[in-house]
C-alpha cells in the first residue's frame, strides 16, 4: 500500500467554555461485519446521542489484519460528519483519522463509513480495533467495542429482472405488490430475497447469499396480497462462481407488450427552455419519455426523439382504448433520476383514431429564465446573402443568433430587418458567462439550418455585464457578391448627334 502523508488539519478550535467538564462517556461502536473476498464494504462507526455535548473534533485510530482488509478511505455522505472537514492518514494495517467542523454534531447512529476492500481469503477474520478515539481534546470521554469482520466463504450475487410488462399490461402493481427470488438456495421459499427498484426504471434488483451450491436454479416470483405469480417453467440457473452480477432479463421471458387496442398518437413535446436551462442535457444521454394510464405510468419505451434538431421532440405510440388518456412527459436522466411534469396531469380524449396533439412546452413553461440580464445588440449583414438568394424572408426564412448562452439551439434569438437595409439586428439576454460565442444561422422554411461555416471557429466577444452593441458583420463574413442570379441582355441608346456637329465625334473614325 502507498504511505500517504497526513496534512495538518487547518482548523483550530474554540468556544468550550459551556461546555461541562463532566459530560457523559458517549459509546463508539464498531459493529461485527462480513463479506465476500474480492469485494468492496463501508463499515459504519456507530455512536450513543451526542447532542448537547459540543462534538466539534475527532482524533481517531484503527488497526487491522492488513492481509484480510485494505482500508480506501472515508464516506460522511449521509453520516452525522457530512460536511466536515476530514483528513486521513492510511498506513499499513493503520488508518487514522482527524477532523473538525464549527458546528457541534447532536442525534445519534452512524457517525461516519470506513470503506474497505476485502483481500483475505475464505473464513479469514480480523479485529478493527481502537487505538485512539478522542472527541475535542478529550472531553467528552468515549467507551469504544471493536468490530470483528470475517470474510464469507459464500457467494453475493445481485440479481436483475425488468418488470416493465408486467406492469404495463397490470400484472404488477408497484404500488401492491413485490418481486422475489425464490430458488435452491433458500428453500424456494419466503419473500426475504426482495428485489427493488430505487431508480424508477421498473428493473428490480437485489443482492443475495446464495450460499455455496454449485449450480444456483431460481425464479422470479411476484408477491401479491394473499398469491404469487411464479414465472412458467423451465428454472432459471447459473454456475455459482463467486460473486456476480446477473444480467437484466424479463420477468417470465416477456419482453413485448400487448396493448388492447391498435391506436396509435403522436406526441409534441418543445424542450427548448429546459434545454437551455440545463434541465435537460441530450449531449449528456437525457432522454424524454411519456408515461400515462396507458403505459401504467412507468418505463421508458415511449421515447419521443428530435430527428431535425428543431428541440421538438416527438413520438407515435399505442395508447389502448381507455376513452381518456392521461399522460405526462418526464425527462429520464443519464443518472437513472426522473424529472417529472408538476401537476396537472394532461389529458385527452380517446377517439379511437390515430391523432397527433399539439406541440407543448415541457412542464408549460415556455419562458427562459436567463441567470442574470445582460442584454446585447446582435447585428449582421444579410446583403449578399438576399442576393444570392440563399437567405429568402420572404419564404419564411428567418436568420438567429445561437451560441453559449442560450445552449447553440432554438430560434428564439431572431434578428429581424425593421428598416430594411439588409442589416438583421437583435437584442439579447445574454447571462453571466464571461465569454459568449456564438453564430448567427440562416433557419430556412422547410426546417433546416445553415449555419455561418467560413469564419475560424465561432464569434466572441468579451461580457463586460452591461448592456452593448456589437459590430455589423457580414453573415459568415462574406461581403462579395459571387455572381448574379438573373440572365439577360440591355440595350443601351446614346445620341451623338450634337458631339458630331461639333466636331468632336466622327462616327467612320470613332
Amino acid at each position: 500500500m502507498s504511505k500517504r502523508i497526513l496534512l495538518p488539519l487547518m482548523v483550530i478550535l474554540v468556544a468550550f467554555s459551556a461546555f461541562s467538564v463532566f459530560a457523559q462517556d458517549v459509546s463508539v461502536t464498531i459493529p461485527d461485519w462480513s463479506a465476500t473476498s474480492g469485494t468492496s464494504v463501508a463499515i459504519p462507526i456507530m455512536v450513543s446521542d451526542v447532542t448537547g455535548l459540543n462534538v466539534l473534533a475527532i482524533d481517531i485510530s484503527l488497526t487491522y489484519d492488513q492481509s484480510v482488509l485494505d482500508a480506501t478511505g472515508i464516506t460522511t455522505t449521509g453520516t452525522m460528519l457530512d460536511g466536515w472537514n476530514i483528513q486521513t492518514n492510511d498506513l499499513d494495517g493503520q488508518l487514522n483519522l482527524v477532523g473538525a467542523s464549527a458546528n457541534a454534531v447532536s442525534g445519534s447512529g452512524i457517525f461516519i463509513y470506513v470503506n474497505f476492500d476485502v483481500v483475505g481469503g475464505d473464513g479469514a477474520t480480523t479485529a478493527i480495533h481502537f487505538d485512539r478515539m478522542v472527541f475535542n481534546e478529550g472531553t467528552p470521554g468515549a467507551t469504544t467495542t471493536d468490530g470483528n469482520f470475517t470474510v464469507s466463504a459464500n457467494s453475493t450475487v445481485t440479481f436483475q429482472v425488468d418488470m416493465s410488462v408486467q406492469q404495463r399490461e397490470a400484472k404488477f402493481d408497484p404500488a401492491a405488490d413485490t418481486v422475489v427470488v425464490r430458488g435452491n438456495f433458500n428453500g424456494w421459499a419466503g419473500n426475504n430475497e426482495e428485489c427493488t427498484d430505487a431508480d424508477g426504471d421498473t428493473i428490480y434488483t437485489g443482492t443475495f447469499d446464495v450460499g455455496t451450491e454449485p449450480t444456483i436454479y431460481y425464479k422470479y416470483v411476484i408477491h401479491k396480497d394473499g398469491s404469487d405469480v411464479w414465472e412458467s417453467d423451465p428454472n432459471r440457473e447459473f454456475a455459482n462462481t463467486g460473486s456476480q452480477v446477473l444480467p437484466v432479463v424479463y420477468f417470465d421471458r416477456d419482453s413485448v407488450y400487448t396493448p388492447p387496442s391498435d391506436v396509435f398518437v403522436t406526441f409534441q413535446v418543445n424542450m427548448s427552455i429546459k434545454q437551455r436551462e440545463m434541465t435537460f442535457d441530450p449531449d449528456a444521454g437525457d432522454i424524454v419519455v411519456v408515461r400515462g394510464n396507458f403505459n401504467n405510468w412507468a418505463g421508458n419505451n415511449e421515447e419521443c426523439t428530435d430527428a431535425d434538431g428543431d428541440t421538438i421532440y416527438t413520438g407515435t405510440f399505442n395508447v389502448g382504448t381507455d376513452p381518456t388518456i392521461y399522460y405526462k412527459y418526464v425527462i429520464h436522466k443519464n443518472d437513472g433520476t426522473d424529472v417529472w411534469e408538476s401537476d396537472p396531469n394532461r389529458e385527452f380524449a380517446n377517439t379511437g383514431a390515430s391523432q397527433t396533439l399539439p406541440v407543448v412546452y415541457f412542464d408549460r413553461d415556455s419562458v427562459y429564465t436567463p441567470p442574470a440580464d445582460v442584454f446585447v445588440t446582435f447585428q449582421v449583414n444579410m446583403s449578399i446573402k438576399l442576393r444570392e438568394e440563399v437567405f429568402k424572408p420572404g419564404d419564411g426564412d428567418i436568420v438567429v443568433v445561437r451560441g453559449n448562452f442560450n445552449n447553440w439551439a432554438g430560434n428564439n434569438e431572431e434578428c429581424t430587418d425593421a428598416d430594411e437595409d439588409s442589416i438583421y439586428t437583435g437584442t439579447f439576454n445574454v447571462g453571466t458567462e464571461p465569454t459568449i460565442a456564438y453564430k448567427f444561422v440562416i433557419h430556412k422554411a422547410d426546417g433546416t439550418d445553415m449555419w455561418e461555416d467560413n469564419i475560424p471557429g465561432n464569434r466572441e466577444f468579451v461580457n463586460t455585464m452591461s448592456d452593448q452593441t456589437l459590430p455589423v458583420v457580414y453573415f459568415d463574413d462574406d461581403s462579395v457578391f459571387s455572381g448574379v442570379t438573373k440572365t439577360g441582355a440591355i440595350l443601351f441608346n446614346v445620341d451623338m448627334q450634337v458631339w458630331e456637329d461639333a466636331g468632336f465625334f466622327d462616327r467612320n473614325l470613332d
